[in-house]
Parts: C-alpha cells; structure tokens; sequence
C-alpha cells in the first residue's frame, strides 16, 4: 500500500500543485516558509481534520485535496481500510483508492471515496491505517488506543486466526440482525395484528364483491325513478295496443289492405309481409309492456337496502382510501400479514438455533484470539523492556493490559481489547 499521488488546488497559498510518488522514501526539503507544512495540512484533511474556510486560498471560492493511493488485497493497514470502505457500501476496483475532499467558503464540504460520497468518519475509519504522520507535538498511531491491537497482533502473528474471526463474526452478525428484526417484526405484530384482525373482520363481513358499487349505482336509479319507468311503460302500452285506436289496431287494418292489394300486384307483396311483421313485433312488445307494468311493485325497503349497501361501501372507501377493487387487494394483504404473523414463532425458533450455532463460532474464534494474544503479551512485555534496557533505560516497566468483552459483543477482531502502558 501507498501514496501514488497528491493534487492540491486554491489550498492555502497553493494556486495547484501535482506530485507523482515512487516506491521508496521520498524527502521534501526547503528552508521554513517554503510550504512543506501546507502539504502535511492537506494531508490532514485526508485523515479527517475539520476543515477551516481560512485554508482556502485568497481570491478563491473552495480548496480541493486528491490524492490516490494503491490498495492490494494484502495487509493490515489495506484490509483495514478494505474493510471501512465496505462497511460504507463503497467499492474497491483495480486495487485503488482514490479520496477526494472539498471545503468551499459558503460552507458546504464534500467528500468522495472512489466516486461516491462518504461522511468524515468513514473517511477517517479509510485513511487512519493508510497514512501515519510522526513528528514533535503530532498523533502519533501508537498514542491511539485502537491501533494497539494491530501491534499486538502483528507481533504475534495471527493474520490466519483474525481472518477466522472475521468470518465468524460477519457470520453472526448477519444471523444476529435477522433474529434482532425478527424479534422487533413480533414486538410490532403484538400491536399490529389486533388492528389487522379487526380490519379483515370487518372487510369480510361486508362480502364484498367486484363491480359490486357500479351495479347497485344502477339500482338505485332504477328504485328512485320506478313510478317514472312504470307510468311510461304503462302509457306506451296502451298507445300500442289497449287503448282507443291503438297503433296495433290501425297497423292490423293497414296489414289487412296491403294483403288485399298485394294479391293483386305481386310488387306489394314485400312491403305487405313487413307491415305484418312489424304488427307481430309491435302486439308483442304491448305483451311485454303490460306484463312489465302489471308485474312491478315498488318496493321502499329494497331501496333502503340499496342505499344502505352503498353507504357501507363508501364508508369503507373512505376509511381505507382508497376504491372497491384496491379494498379487496387488502383484503387479501390482511390475511397473509396475519398469516405471517402466525410463522414468526417458527422463524424465531428457527432463528434462535441458527444463531446459537453462529456465536459458538464466534465464540470459539474469540477465545482462540484471547489466548494467542495473552501468551505473545507476555512474551512483548519482555522483549519491549529488553530493547529499553539496551537503550540505558533500566527499571522501565512495560505492560500490556487485555480486556474482554462480555459474550454477546464481537467485532472482526474478537472479543479484546488491548493497551499498552509504560512507565520509563
């Protein structure tokens, strides 16, 4: 892992400024005021400073940092950083990263890793095992708590069983959500399903069927307008047919003549046979008509029933928002979320097994860590305050402190923690 590349723009006094970086150490040299300072104050923002509006150069509206860095798929400080980026959803291609940041004078900062957007702690959780800065009055990686571990660890040389750990871990973390949701999905189903078997109750007893609210529209005009249909049915009746001089009783006379005369001229005989065609067509319809007229009683109460129907669906439409077709959708949506309700026990059940199962991994992986680190601890101590001694620092005392978590708390590196004190 390395820095390949540094560009700097309108940062400080720096108008722009490029540097390519090969393999090795490189030495940038120049008496004080030169800017060696201004490229470690950029560097800073790479590792998550605050950013000031003063570190924008006069005359300019924003400062932009780039810099691009190769990222193999070994290491500890690559796979730490590896790590970050996919915890934040953030891809690694071709071995590279590439960090942007941008601080602008009205305030508004953004930071890009590979392209995509990212928070200031993502960015110090990527660039905090990728560039260590030394020097009088600077953090220091071994001031930092958290980096102790890496030593410790490196040290010892547990690359293979770290790598099993976090295996374990992801593996427990993902069972441990999935049972976490579970339980909160039962928790809010205690709440919800009371609500939702109301709701289905209620949708059910109503026996809703579809087109249901068109056809009784059409009812209820029909009930509201039946002294109207029925009066003019019974009046067409008796022009057609009861009444004096009724149409059938003059078309009858007309088809009678025509009859006469077509048996005279051939001609006729047509126009004859449609006139008594429509007769027939006519005496039937007056049948229908009376039939109709003498068959229908009005009757209130179907009525009622009608309107009564129709308010009940409309007062459903308007309770669940929405039209007939879209209640009976939720009718069908109700039953399967109480359906599914009814499966969280054996979810939960089988979850519980399957989680079980992962944190004896876990646990088994962390336990082998907390060995392996207590007995290299040991064997650090001593070698830490040999190096001391040959340094004329007789009588220093060096220790390192393992803490471990309660069960139940897992990171990709166990179940530890780790500091180093020293007393020279």
């Amino acid at each position: 892992m390395m820095l390949l590349e540094l560009s700097i723009k309108d940062f400080a006094i720096i108008d722009e400024l490029k540097l390519s970086l090969g393999p090795g150490m490189t030495v940038f040299t120049g008496e004080t005021g030169a800017g060696k300072s201004i490229i470690i104050n950029a560097l800073d923002l790479l590792l998550g400073e605050r950013a000031q509006t003063d570190l924008i150069r006069s005359g300019a509206d924003e400062a932009v940092v780039e810099a691009s860095f190769s990222l193999p798929s070994g290491g500890e400080a690559a796979l730490a950083a590896r790590e970050a980026l996919g915890g934040a959803g953030i891809a690694v291609d071709d071995d590279m990263l590439i960090i942007k940041r941008i601080v602008q004078r009205a305030g508004r900062n953004r930071i890009y890793l590979n392209g995509a957007m990212a928070t200031l702690q993502t960015l110090s959780a990527v660039t905090g095992p990728l560039i260590d800065l030394c020097g009088q009055s600077r953090h220091q990686s071994l001031i930092r708590v958290e980096e102790h571990i890496e030593v410790l660890d490196a040290y010892a040389g547990l690359n293979a069983l770290r790598g099993e750990m976090a295996n374990a871990y992801h593996g427990w973390s993902l069972v441990k959500s999935k049972l976490d949701a579970t339980r909160r999905d039962i928790a809010r189903a205690a709440e919800e399903r009371e609500l939702k078997e109301f709701q289905l109750k209620e949708i059910r007893e109503a026996a809703l069927t579809e087109g249901e609210d068109t056809e009784l529209a059409a009812e209820r005009e029909r009930l509201r307008n039946f002294e109207k249909i029925v009066g003019t049915a019974t009046a067409a009746e008796e022009t057609l047919y009861s009444g004096e001089q009724s149409i059938v009783e003059k078309l009858g006379s007309i088809a009678g003549e025509l009859k006469e005369i077509a048996a005279l001229d051939e001609r006729l005989r047509p126009t004859a046979e449609a006139v008594q065609s429509s007769l027939f067509e006519l005496e039937e319809a007056a049948v229908f008509l009376r039939s109709f007229s003498t068959g229908e009683d009005f009757d209130p109460d179907k009525l009622a029933g009608v309107d009564d129907r129709l308010d009940l669906i409309a007062g459903l439409t308007r309770k669940y928002g929405c039209p007939l077709p879209d209640i009976l959708k939720k009718e069908a949506e109700l039953s399967a979320d109480i359906e599914r309700f009814d499966n969280f026990d054996d979810a939960l059940l089988a979850l519980g097994e399957e989680f079980e199962a992962a944190e004896a991994c876990a646990r088994k992986a962390a336990a082998a860590l907390t060995k392996e680190r207590c007995e290299a601890a040991k064997r650090f101590k001593a070698d830490i305050e040999g190096e001391l001694s040959g340094l004329g620092m007789e009588g220093s005392l060096f220790e390192v402190r393992i803490t471990t978590n309660e069960e139940d708390s897992y990171t990709t590196l166990g179940a530890d923690n780790v500091a180093f004190f020293i007393s020279t």
